[in-house]
Parts: structure tokens; C-alpha cells; sequence
């Protein structure tokens, strides 16, 4: 448990338009309801899960536009997409199945059942594992990239959302958006190791490193308005609470890891949070109702799914940030079916 006095409240400050980190420079149809986005390590490509159409949409961010559709299961959620970028795994959340898709072809070449709704998928960082949030059943299991089966499952909180991994790959935190907590597993033994509590409805999470090598992780709280920020040192525990306005659910990044854009569900917005001082230093007009963000290797581009619109925003980055390379998320999904 973590003690009332131990989280602080950073306080909210709204810089001018002008100080907009990113812009939004192209917007792609993609088909209704996409709901996660994924980029190839290689920075050419983005795949969107398209909820109400059952495929999973290819994006060109060489020429900004779809090209090809791919027919997974039913209800798509969570995307990930392996190191080689040879393959894209889709959690399909209403007939129990991640398709498996081979990106040379843009075909799904294999379904692997799973015992229940999945939802977030993340990537062990060898890309042995696969894990999957399993909403409705409140587990998490983790499927042999190998044998496509699944090797081992664990009880976790209630609702869960999102997993992803350290890229240590010691540990997988899982968002569990009925309880408002955070469950720690120890990896690669599934054992649950902490319960930390965090905001209202916790969605997605990205997960870095800083400078200082403490593992550091970011928490989406869809209808706490706010931004967890999670620590490791010996202990998770919540270091900050960022006060993000419209229902916070999308996570990325930046390539320095000085900023951490945010996707507004209630706004459709993108805000470039400033991590030093938990400012927000800008606002990008994404869409409808924009629901995931993943940021392209190299850091000068975002690619934002907005759910509501039925198309891919594709963003241009402040310069600046594009010294070094994006930091690895491994695993980003969704707070809840819209």
C-alpha cells in the first residue's frame, strides 16, 4: 500500500499554443473504432486495430496513406508488434483469440485461443512471450511466441487493461481499471509480486528508464484526470500524480524522454506533457475521440489512432526531440471498451 503522504500533486500549468511540441500533419482513414496503434521497428510503417471492422489497418508513413487491410478476429484491441518487425500480434477481444499476422504478406497467419476477453498485449523484450490481459476473466496469461500456445496464467486485479514490460524484462505491470490499481508481476515466473494503488480507471502505460537507471513507469487514469508516475527503487511506488484534463488514455515517449505525450478521450486532443515540471507545453489537435499514441523510432513522428473518427493522425515532433532513438514501450492497450 502506498501512504497518502507519499504521492505529490504536481500542479497544472498551460503554456501558450506557440509552445506546441508536435503538429499534426496528415490525417489517414483508417475504418470505424480503431482503437490501439503499433509502429514497425524500421519507422516505415503503423497498425491500427479497427474495432467495428474486424481488420488490422497498414499505414504508410512513407506516403501517409492505408494500404492494406487485414482481416483479424472479432473486436480488436491491443497491438503489438515484434523487434524484428516481422510479425503483429492483435488481441481480439470478443471471440478469445490473438491473430498472429506476418507483415511480409499483410495476411493473419495463425489464431491462438486464449481462455477469456483479451485486451492489452506486450512483448517480453527476447520476444519469447507474449502476455495478454484477460478482462473479464481478471488474469494475464503468457502464450510461447514459439508454439503460439499458452504456457502459464495469474490472478490479477479486477478489470485488467494494459500489460507491459520492463525492458529488463524482470517486470510486467498490468492496469487494473475496476479496482484503480497496478499489479507487479515478477517475470518470468508470473508471480505477483506488489498491488499499488493509482488513479480512477488506469489504462495504458508506458514504461521507461531514466538517466539515474531507475525504471520509471507512466499510468493513464481515463477518468482521474490524471497521469501516474511510478517508481522503482527496491519498490514500485506512485513518485508523482500529473493532473491531465479529458480523460487521459494514450501514451508515448518522447524520443528524449523528456515528454510524455498524452491522448485526451474527452477532448480530442494530444498533450505534450513536460516531465521535468509536469507542464503541459502544448496541445495537438488529433481527431474525435483519440484513444492510443505510439511514437516512431527516431522520435520525430507520433502516429495517434483516434477512435471516434475513424482515422490516423500522423504527427510531426519538435525537432529537438529527435536526437536518439524512442525509447521500447513494450505494451500499450486499452482502458475499456468505448
Amino acid at each position: 500500500m502506498i501512504a497518502a503522504g507519499a504521492v505529490a500533486v504536481t500542479g497544472l500549468v498551460l503554456l501558450p499554443p506557440a509552445a506546441s511540441a508536435a503538429d499534426n500533419i496528415a490525417t489517414v482513414p483508417v475504418g470505424p473504432s480503431p482503437w490501439d496503434v503499433a509502429i514497425a521497428p524500421d519507422g516505415t510503417t503503423a497498425y491500427l486495430s479497427v474495432r467495428d471492422a474486424d481488420t488490422l489497418a497498414v499505414v504508410s508513413l512513407e506516403s501517409n496513406s492505408k494500404i492494406a487491410d487485414i482481416a483479424v478476429g472479432d473486436a480488436p484491441n491491443g497491438v503489438a508488434v515484434s523487434d524484428d518487425g516481422s510479425r503483429v500480434y492483435v488481441a481480439n477481444y470478443l471471440d478469445n483469440t490473438v491473430s498472429v499476422v506476418n507483415t511480409a504478406t499483410n495476411t493473419a497467419v495463425a489464431t491462438v485461443p486464449v481462455p477469456g476477453t483479451p485486451r492489452g498485449l506486450a512483448l517480453a523484450p527476447d520476444g519469447q512471450r507474449l502476455y495478454a490481459a484477460l478482462t473479464q476473466q481478471d488474469r494475464v496469461v503468457a502464450v510461447s511466441t514459439k508454439t503460439l500456445t499458452v504456457e502459464s496464467e495469474v490472478v490479477v486485479g479486477d478489470d485488467p487493461h494494459s500489460v507491459a514490460i520492463t525492458p529488463d524484462g524482470m517486470y510486467g505491470l498490468v492496469t487494473n481499471g475496476g479496482d484503480n490499481t497496478v499489479t507487479v508481476l515478477r517475470l518470468p515466473t508470473m508471480a505477483v509480486s506488489q498491488t499499488v494503488p493509482v488513479g480512477a480507471d488506469p489504462g495504458r502505460i508506458a514504461i521507461t528508464e531514466s538517466a539515474a537507471t531507475a525504471q520509471v513507469a507512466y499510468v493513464s487514469n481515463r477518468l482521474g484526470n490524471s497521469v501516474s508516475e511510478l517508481t522503482r527503487s527496491g519498490v514500485w511506488s506512485v513518485t508523482r500524480t500529473i493532473p491531465v484534463p479529458d480523460n487521459p488514455l494514450g501514451l508515448a515517449l518522447s524520443a528524449d524522454r523528456g515528454l510524455l505525450y498524452v491522448t485526451q478521450l474527452g477532448s480530442s486532443s494530444m498533450a505534450s506533457v513536460r516531465l521535468a515540471n509536469a507542464a503541459i507545453v502544448g496541445s495537438t489537435s488529433v481527431g474525435i475521440m483519440p484513444s492510443a499514441v505510439a511514437v516512431a523510432p527516431g522520435g520525430a513522428r507520433a502516429v495517434v489512432a483516434d477512435f471516434g473518427g475513424g482515422t490516423a493522425s500522423v504527427v510531426a515532433l519538435a525537432p529537438q526531440l529527435a536526437a536518439q532513438p524512442a525509447e521500447s514501450v513494450r505494451g500499450t492497450t486499452a482502458s475499456g471498451q468505448v
